[in-house]
């Protein structure tokens, strides 16, 4: 093959909301963007497609309709599997990812393998670590090496420890998904993070897709994504003064708002009231917590009570943060907590 040009994208993690149905499509709309403004024949997904082993029935259409996009303008897809594509931790490749396996011009990489033609060695997520070693230590030369899995001393997307994979086992370039940052590890090992922010913690995190030309003496271009998804947190005092910054037209923002204290306010008319004057697709607000924890534990002596919280207090704290959790549920939970001994 000549003059293929390969676009990989990280994980994208595609999840349908119970209480916000409208992230899923802004998920799809951000891929679909990047697509349209990239020149493409290869797409590579890295591997965590979906964000549940067992994706809903709007989540396998969701992506279903980013492979028809790519299909639509002559693109062939490979892809990983990712820890969150398969059925199980069972290593045996079990995946609703196979569902799209048989569709020309699209290969599911459910399993260690080789695109011959191109010089890519796959390799997909495998709870047993030896397995991926092995798959590093037999891969010709040249090839690149797509993967998903992590390396010592990398933090997976729960923000944990969950590899034993030294690095001395790379000999071959390599992107891998599973990792939520963008970071080259060292000369050969690039984290490519994901191509949106998937949660909170991704504010004011750099997403990045990869370019590879194969016919390039440098064939491999990291391009940053400066549209679609976001995460953002703001202090309500701040709002007013990134209000431009906020409403970035080529954004699709999900604000958390935090306050100080709690107010005379309820969540609702907060929401309400910022989904009016900003230009956002959701808005959760939260309170700092009551009590600076380091400060309070600074001076604790065993058995000394702190401080005391009445049931009016918590009450009205439930009543203003957002959760699907139903207040009854909270408060009978703090019932049970009450009379434990």
């Amino acid at each position: 093959m000549n003059n293929i040009m390969t676009l990989v994208i990280g994980d994208i993690h595609l999840r349908d909301y119970k209480n916000n149905r409208d992230y899923l499509d802004c998920q799809v709309y951000s891929i679909i963007s990047l697509l349209e403004e990239i020149d493409y024949n290869v797409v590579i997904f890295l591997g965590d497609v979906f964000h549940f082993r067992k994706p809903s029935a709007r989540e396998i259409l969701a992506f279903k309709k980013i492979l028809d996009h790519i299909q639509s303008n002559s693109g062939w897809v490979h892809i990983l599997r990712g820890n969150h594509d398969s059925e199980t931790k069972g290593d045996d490749g079990v995946t609703t990812l196979s569902v799209f396996d048989k569709y020309n011009g699209i290969v599911v990489h459910d399993h260690y393998g080789r695109e011959n033609g191109m010089g890519f060695t796959f390799i997909p997520h495998y709870e047993n670590q030896e397995i991926i070693e092995k798959a590093l230590s037999n891969i010709p030369e040249n090839d690149i090496v797509f993967g998903h899995f992590g390396y010592k001393g990398a933090y997976n997307s729960q923000g944990d420890y969950d590899s034993e994979v030294d690095l001395s086992c790379f000999k071959n370039r390599t992107l891998l998904g599973h990792v939520h940052l963008f970071k080259h590890a060292n000369d050969l090992v690039t984290t490519l993070g994901t191509p949106f922010s998937t949660e909170y913690a991704d504010a004011g995190k750099n997403h990045m897709v990869a370019m590879i030309d194969t016919n390039s003496d440098n064939p491999i271009e990291f391009i940053s994504v400066d549209h679609g998804i976001r995460h953002l947190k703001f202090n309500y005092s701040e709002l007013e003064a990134n209000k431009d910054f906020i409403n970035d037209p080529n954004r699709l923002t999900f604000l958390r708002v935090y306050f100080n204290e709690l107010t005379d306010f309820n969540a609702l008319s907060l929401r309400k009231e910022i989904f009016s004057n900003y230009n956002v697709r959701w808005v959760d607000v939260k309170f700092h917590p009551l009590v600076d924890t380091e400060k309070a534990m600074s001076t604790f002596e065993t058995g000394k009570e702190i401080f005391t919280i009445d049931d009016t207090l918590i009450e009205r704290y439930v009543d203003e943060n957002t959760t699907d959790i139903p207040k009854s549920d909270l408060m009978d939970g703090l019932e049970i907590l009450k009379n434990e001994d």
